[in-house]
């Protein structure tokens, strides 16, 4: 699905969604489950952008 977003400043930008399904706002996540996760924070906005895989054994 292909769609255009405008942002505060008045910028559109093209969204490009990969993933169609629906997911559920709110939810927590296990400590122990998210030790399971691999996650590599980049350098810019490290918040926003970060990739995760998971972690081998």
């Amino acid at each position: 699905m292909e769609k255009f977003q405008r942002n505060n400043f008045g910028i559109l930008h093209r969204c490009i969604s990969i993933d169609e399904k629906e997911y559920t706002k709110g939810v927590k996540i296990l400590d122990e489950k998210m030790e399971r996760l691999q996650i590599e924070y980049h350098s810019l906005h490290p918040k926003w952008n970060y990739s995760i895989s998971p972690k081998g054994d």
